[in-house]
């Protein structure tokens, strides 16, 4: 979900880079919302970060899975690259743990059915454990300071990793028709191309990549940060709503620009059948990459708020 993007180069861009990369849920948008938390943390709340860092040590995985790879970064950057190793945890350890593993807790499918669409076609509500149990339950644990290290640490993973997924729109939508009555779960039964000869992905697909695809190394990685950082339209003080920090409003909010920008209104760019597959306008693609990096953004934003206020009264 690198490089700086213009309007007469987005396809190219995307082209480039969506025919070999991205597979799953990207590294990359998780390394920039991590990145951004790690920041604005030590910016405004040294106390808590060292907290968290020092709870993150404790990590079941942390001295076989993360520090062979913390060493190679310099030492002054290893804190902030374990947030983002963190961040990526839920996702590297799926169908890997039956202890951590949790699949139904990245997305909430929340309905979406056009206008268009008879009455009759039924739109369930979901009803289980999804993001919203995982996050709420992932909280609870970190702030129970009776917990053991370890698991204050696997929960606060979870809590890196699920801030960002609330903020990709096809983790909290499923669209319904006519020719997808029980869904198109989240995007990933309707495809789309970036270009009339590219392969036909799922929407799912490249709503995980319009930032910083497939698996960024650190120097790439806080390189990007450093640009969108240094833009005046990303700054904290252009997105008021970065003070909402309830869950059920990030939700809301994510599940309308999945509603309004990645399926038109019911105005669907894209078919239920690769081969018929449309090209997804370059007007299109450039929207979705700048609402991309905001969203990413304000992710950062929220989740740094989030861990200050739960370490609030935890001491050093």
């Amino acid at each position: 979900m690198i490089r700086k993007m213009i309007v007469t180069t987005a396809a190219t861009f995307v082209v480039a880079f969506f025919s070999s990369v991205c597979s799953a849920y990207h590294e990359g948008g998780h390394n920039i919302v991590a990145g951004v938390a790690y920041d604005e943390l030590k910016k405004n709340d040294p106390d808590a970060l060292a907290k968290i860092v020092a709870i993150l040590k404790k990590h079941p995985q942390y001295e076989d899975k993360w520090l062979p790879k913390l060493k190679d970064v310099s030492e002054d950057s290893r804190d902030r690259y374990m947030f983002m190793l963190a961040a990526n945890w839920p996702d590297a350890i799926r169908k890997k743990s039956k202890e951590w593993d949790h699949p139904t807790w990245h997305y909430v499918d929340v309905p979406f059915k056009p206008a268009d669409q008879s009455e009759s076609l039924k739109t369930p509500i979901p009803e289980g454990e999804y993001l919203d149990f995982g996050y709420s339950k992932s909280l609870e644990i970190v702030k129970d300071a009776t917990k053991s290290d370890a698991d204050r640490a696997i929960a606060i993973c979870w809590i890196l990793h699920l801030v960002g997924d609330v903020h990709q729109p096809m983790h909290t939508s499923m669209l319904f028709t006519k020719q997808l009555p029980e869904g198109d779960k989240g995007g990933n039964l309707v495809f789309a191309k970036t270009s009339d000869d590219g392969e036909a992905k799922a929407l799912h697909f490249y709503w995980d990549c319009w930032v910083l695809p497939g698996y960024p190394k650190y120097p790439e990685t806080a390189e990007k940060i450093k640009e969108l950082t240094a833009n005046p339209e990303y700054a904290r003080e252009k997105m008021p709503e970065a003070k909402e920090l309830k869950l059920d409003e990030w939700i809301k909010a994510s599940h309308k620009v999945a509603v309004e920008e990645v399926y038109c209104n019911g105005k669907i760019p894209a078919s239920v059948k690769k081969d018929t597959a449309p090209t997804l306008s370059e007007e299109y693609q450039k929207k979705a990459v700048e609402t991309s990096e905001r969203l990413i953004m304000l992710a950062g934003y929220r989740l740094s708020d989030v861990l200050a206020e739960t370490f609030a009264k935890e001491k050093k």
